[in-house]
């Protein structure tokens, strides 16, 4: 069977006759047709394997034109079109849900949806063979045996009626209706969905036609409904694309809004992502849509969280009743955005984005007074006030939604039009909650969420950022707050008219977040900080060099961010909190790089040597540490490429010209210090001279090519090295092995190297690893 399979077209029927070959064919459909699930999936593997190599063509290693493979690859095909036929006939059925379905355990359950999966597999691997059409046509036999679906119920009338909900089960709505058969079809429909490829295919749009008229009254049926929009978003596109199926994109987004709305939580979830695909795929095509998407949004923004917040000045709750969850809400916000967005004309996109903005900065203003004005300080007796995050678990989410506004609005102007109508809430928020770090965080990526979608349009708010930002940060000692100062560099940093603000926001938030980071202790008890703050440095170097080395301007304000990172870094490079360090690392591989002196003015080299120079020495003798045995050896790496940055530095100073000897350089004199402190019992002279060749050696080499090992704009890539000299990385791992080998090296090269104070608390943080 094997050999007929896949052998090339001249050795297969010498070696098997076509009835030869059907008979184990037979024999796995009989296995296929089995009661049992579990005897039945064993022949799952064979159809798979099969249908790989029909689809994927021969192995002829070349002997037969592609021509020829492929009138073979078809021969094969047509052969076995028939058992794959018969194949999806027998498994269709196979996730058909019993009507005992409800009382089966959980575990059961599990079994049964597992199993459909299974089966959804096979049907993928079916089609790959018979094509989606069909394969279509086989799946929808059940669907069309059931007949039209019955008329929808009356609408409710008063008295009895209404009283026992209109009828809405009543057989005259669709008691009588094989729903169960009808949600299997769609599930095996929808398992083939990639095979849709031809735009405008005539069975599949009858399909989707005929969906909006399935009964409404079984959730489980309306939740596989969507679940078939959701998979058929983008051949939908790809139909309007190439002019079909218009008409038809404003029912389905109609059905799968109605089926928000059923009595029962089982179909909201699908329905939302059913909306989600449409828009993402669709929205281009939704400017017929834009009043049904808009009451959508208004009506979906009462639903999740804002259900049970206490709104208005008056502090009650709504009364909406929903089962639409948070995630569900805030993922078709994002939907709805990114649709209108798309879809609305240019000269209509600014009272688009007002009307998306409107109500959900309207829920964030009644949520704001209904705080009430900020409790006194706690005092002696005094207990300190509940985070406002936990009293008021709806005020999270209702400030996400206005991120996702922010997030899924493609134009820039108009996200920018929204983030400055939305600064006095965001700022009002910042004060009010300056006690709850949850709410903050949440409040400072919906800011930060404004600043990436309005991009360079944002420029109007800097002024306001620039008075308020320090202040804010000051209060909270938030770190999201660098990661605001970090999205301004990025979109600002080279345009220099912006110069002046931007040093001034710099250097105000990184001298106040590294004021209390004088110890190890205090770096230690704030990683996330120390990483944030590297990482805005990184992103400074990384777009904006100028902004942290420009000379003392009028305020003297533009080195005290570069005093700060470098005080702050000759502790964060012993610091065992892995991102951290790494930051801390990258930072002093990044400000040592030529790449970085080269995007700078000619003054930045001077005021880089004023206040590196001073601090190298030390700097070579802690990183020489980190390599000795105060960091794992995991980072030996990327301490090595700070190393030999702060090494190369030392030889381009003043006088150091192409020809300078490196034997000779400033930069090997510290390494060389350095390495006199090593006691013998760490490494021997012999050891201790290897590095330094090493270190001569990539000196020699020069820094890579332009374009090569220099990272990204974070200091990424290449482990943040500038000086890629795989010797010198080697011969770093060398001295950290030998450093290593036992406790009794490891701590004397440490207490050789550290100041006696970081040694100890080096020391005391490894006893209590278990080092």
């Amino acid at each position: 069977m094997h050999v007929l399979v896949f052998a090339p077209r001249p050795l297969a029927f010498p070696l098997f006759t076509a009835s030869q070959v059907r008979a184990p064919v037979e024999a796995l459909l009989e296995v296929v047709a089995y009661p049992d699930f579990g005897i039945c999936s064993m022949s799952f593997n064979f159809w798979h394997r099969l249908s790989r190599q029909l689809v994927n063509g021969l192995s002829s290693g070349g002997t037969n034109s592609s021509a020829d493979e492929a009138a073979e690859r078809e021969r094969r095909r047509q052969f076995f079109q028939p058992a794959f036929e018969r194949l999806v006939q027998l498994i269709r059925g196979r996730v058909r849900e019993n009507e005992s379905y409800a009382t089966l355990s959980k575990d059961e359950k599990h079994e049964f949806r597992s199993s459909r999966d299974e089966v959804g597999d096979t049907l993928d691997d079916a089609a790959a063979v018979l094509g989606f059409s069909r394969c279509l046509s086989l799946l929808v036999e059940p669907l069309a045996a059931l007949g039209a679906p019955p008329p929808p119920p009356p609408p409710p009338q008063q008295g009895r009626a209404a009283a026992n909900g209109g009828s809405a089960s009543g057989d005259a709505s669709g008691r009588g209706y094989d729903w169960r058969t009808a949600e299997a079809a769609l599930f095996c429909i929808k398992s083939i969905h990639r095979h849709a490829t031809s735009p405008g295919d005539a069975s599949l749009q009858q399909l989707l036609e005929v969906l909006p008229g399935l009964p409404r009254e079984f959730p489980q049926l309306q939740a596989t409904v969507c679940s078939t929009i959701a998979r058929y978003g983008r051949w939908l596109e790809r139909s309007m694309q190439a002019g079909y199926c218009r008409p038809l994109l404003q029912r389905l987004l109609g059905l799968a809004v109605a089926d928000l709305e059923l009595p029962n939580g089982y179909c909201q979830p699908a329905a939302a992502s059913a909306i989600r695909h449409l828009c993402e795929e669709c929205g281009a095509f939704m400017g017929s849509c834009l009043q049904d998407l808009l009451g959508l949004y208004n009506k979906v923004l009462r639903m999740g969280a804002a259900a049970g917040a206490p709104l208005g000045a008056n502090g009650t709750s709504t009364t909406e009743q929903s089962l639409l969850m948070e995630e569900d809400v805030e993922l078709i916000i994002a939907a709805v955005c990114q649709a209108v967005s798309q879809a609305a004309p240019p000269d209509q996109r600014s009272q688009a984005g007002v009307a998306l903005l409107m109500p959900v900065l309207q829920q964030l203003r009644d949520a704001l007074t209904a705080l009430g004005p900020s409790p006194p300080p706690p005092g002696s007796g005094v207990p300190p006030p509940a985070p406002v995050a936990t009293s008021n678990p709806h005020l999270n989410p209702l400030v996400d939604r206005l991120a996702e506004v922010f997030g899924r609005t493609a134009d820039s102007e108009v996200v920018a039009q929204m983030l400055m109508a939305s600064w006095p809430v965001l700022d009002a928020l910042m004060l009010r909650c300056a006690g709850c770090p949850k709410t903050t965080e949440h409040v400072l990526r919906t800011l930060r969420y404004g600043i990436k979608g309005a991009g360079r349009s944002a420029a109007q708010l800097l002024p306001t950022l620039l008075e308020v930002l320090p202040a804010r940060f000051t209060a909270t000692r938030h770190s999201a707050f660098l990661f605001i100062v970090s999205e301004l560099v990025k979109f600002f940093g080279d345009d220099t008219s912006h110069d002046n603000t931007l040093s001034l926001i710099l250097a105000g938030l990184i001298t106040e977040a590294g004021r209390p980071l004088t110890s190890l202790a205090t770096l230690t008890s704030s990683p996330d900080m120390v990483d944030d703050l590297f990482l805005l440095g990184l992103r400074a170097l990384g777009y904006a060099p100028r902004l942290l080395l420009a000379p003392p301007g009028p305020l003297g304000t533009e080195c005290r961010a570069l005093v700060t990172l470098l005080d702050v870094a000759m502790i964060g490079c012993v610091i065992q909190h892995r991102e951290a360090n790494g930051s801390v690392l990258s930072f002093i591989a990044r400000l040592t790089a030529p790449v970085t002196l080269a995007r700078c003015p000619a003054a930045a080299a001077d005021v880089l040597r004023l206040h590196l120079l001073p601090r190298a020495p030390i700097f070579v003798r802690l990183l020489l540490s980190c390599i000795a045995g105060s960091l794992p050896p995991g980072r030996v790496g990327i301490v090595s490429a700070a190393l030999i940055g702060l090494v190369a530095f030392g030889a381009t100073g003043p006088g150091a010209g192409a020809g300078t000897d490196m034997a000779s350089s400033q930069g090997l004199g510290w390494l060389t210090a350095a390495l006199q402190v090593v006691p013998e019992v760490a490494a021997t002279s012999s050891d201790k001279q290897a590095l330094l060749g090493a270190a001569t050696a990539a000196l020699r080499a020069g820094p890579p090519v332009s374009g090569s090992g220099e990272g990204d704009m974070m200091g990424n890539g290449d482990g943040g090295g500038y000086y890629d000299d795989s010797g010198w990385e080697a011969a770093c791992q060398e001295f950290a092995d030998l450093c290593r080998r036992n406790k009794r090296a490891r701590q004397a090269a440490q207490a050789a190297l550290l100041p006696q104070e970081l040694a100890a608390a080096v020391d005391n943080g490894e006893r209590r690893r278990g080092g």
